[in-house]
């Protein structure tokens, strides 16, 4: 349709020099030489651990919802999946890139009535979980279902734009998952503990007025 798109490009990155945490083993008096795993005498500092490879797809639609009897309604989905891999500089086995989400699609609704002189819509949100690779820890985040906004905007005063939004409506919940390891993820360590942790921010209300002067 004329207001109607629709996109579904792919994509494979091969990326050189990642940038992520690698360990160190500085001069340190009584320190075995390195490799170590000696938790006095290793630490972690931002470099480059090498080659990685990303890939995924992406999804951009757009639909009118005029046909459907929803007069200057606008439907759109967006959503991307995606995966990697990176050689861990620590245990030296496969994962993961460090914080990369696995998936995230949106979905938004707007509906325009210009007799009106209003507007409506919202949108609602859903990611999947990412991983954070340290020293002595590996972390995965997750989040819960909830993200929903909606408003309402009107221009019923004269170059004023007056917009009523509600965000996170749900009270979306973001869960982190700590499993450390002792003394650290470096050959020879073990799993020793672990620690989970949920949390949440709650609803989001805002009025917002702008115009040109």
């Amino acid at each position: 349709g004329e207001r109607g798109s629709f996109a579904l490009p792919t994509y494979y990155q091969q990326i050189d020099d990642l940038q992520d945490l690698i360990p160190i083993c500085p001069s340190i008096p009584g320190c075995a030489p390195p490799p170590t795993s000696d938790p006095n005498c290793v630490f972690t500092a931002a470099g480059n651990i090498g080659e990685g490879e990303r890939w995924g797809a992406v999804l951009d639609a757009t639909f009118a919802l005029d046909g459907v009897g929803v007069k200057g309604g606008i439907l759109k989905l967006t959503a991307d999946g995606r995966d990697s891999k990176v050689t861990d500089p620590i245990t030296g086995e496969e994962r993961r890139i460090n914080n990369d989400l696995s998936y995230r699609w949106n979905v938004e609704f707007r509906q325009d009535l210009p007799d009106l002189k209003l507007a409506w819509g919202g949108d609602y949100t859903e990611v999947g979980d990412s991983e954070a690779f340290r020293l002595n820890e590996a972390q995965r985040r997750t989040a819960g279902a909830g993200d929903l906004d909606l408003f309402i905007e009107t221009t019923a005063f004269k170059g004023i734009t007056v917009r009523l939004a509600a965000d996170n409506i749900g009270d979306q919940p973001s869960y982190l998952d700590r499993r450390f390891f002792s003394p650290n993820r470096l050959p020879g360590g073990v799993f020793s503990r672990s620690e989970f942790r949920e949390g949440t921010i709650g609803p989001i209300y805002a009025i917002l007025v702008s115009g040109a002067f």
